[in-house]
């Protein structure tokens, strides 16, 4: 679940509800929305107040965890998809802009994979890369990493900018898993992480912020050598991994 969200719309609930006659009232995620004891106009504001600060239409139906679920998938969605509010910053990064493209080509790949690659800048620029992209029609596949349907060690290298970043740890751990069964053999997956810088125009994107440790503990976890982590600009992290042989 989204805890931006979730604090947001559980602040304007109790609000909603903030009089002597709702004393004892309990709210929670498994609260049922249509259950609370709304008055017509009431609805109607808190309806219009969650709308207007998401920007979304918003199905108020069901449980309170449901429709933040809702919420969250279409706030990210509007914010990620061609002309949203999100926009490369290719130029701005020091080893994952455009310098990575000389670095991956020298090593002549024959398939590469560019996860969450956005307006796939890089198509056409790194030899033999599919980009795919949940949100975005630009991508070759518009897809998620774990919806993705290929087979086992197609690619000799794999490039993961900013793009895993997003929900809790145990998520981070099982989509780079996922990226590593998709890179041959001491293929090598190039990441840019953010260690906590929130997306401008998007506060409640559920961002993760990846601290030095937790790439060394992921490489681990995931049968990779770390080669290199360093911090890029705009408080990212670069690392190069290595998957095992």
């Amino acid at each position: 679940m989204n805890l931006k969200i979730f604090s947001f719309f559980i602040e304007k609930l109790n609000k909603a509800f903030d009089l002597p006659k709702y004393d004892g009232l309990v709210i929670e995620g498994s609260s049922i929305f249509e259950d609370l004891p709304w008055t017509p106009a009431r609805l109607e504001k808190f309806k219009r107040v969650v709308e207007d600060e998401f920007g979304v239409a918003v199905n108020f139906s069901g449980t309170i965890s449901k429709i933040i679920d809702e919420i969250n998938e279409k706030y990210t969605t509007a914010f990620f998809k061609n002309g949203g509010r999100w926009h490369p910053r290719t130029d701005d990064f020091e080893y994952t802009g455009w310098k990575i493209i000389e670095k991956i080509n020298a090593e002549n790949p024959s398939a590469v994979l560019d996860v969450g690659c956005g307006y796939n800048l890089f198509k056409g620029k790194i030899q033999n890369l599919v980009g795919i992209d949940k949100f975005n029609s630009a991508a070759d596949f518009m897809v998620d990493i774990m919806e993705y349907d290929v087979a086992p060690e197609t690619y000799d290298t794999t490039i993961v900018f900013g793009s895993i970043n997003f929900g809790t740890f145990d998520n981070i751990c099982e989509q780079m898993k996922k990226v590593v069964s998709l890179t041959k053999k001491r293929g090598m997956i190039y990441i840019r992480a953010n260690a906590g810088e929130p997306h401008p125009n998007g506060k409640y994107i559920d961002l993760y912020y990846w601290t030095f440790k937790d790439a060394m503990t992921i490489a681990e976890n995931i049968d990779c050598e770390l080669i290199t982590l360093k911090k890029d600009n705009h408080s990212r992290i670069y690392i190069e991994m290595r998957k095992n042989p």
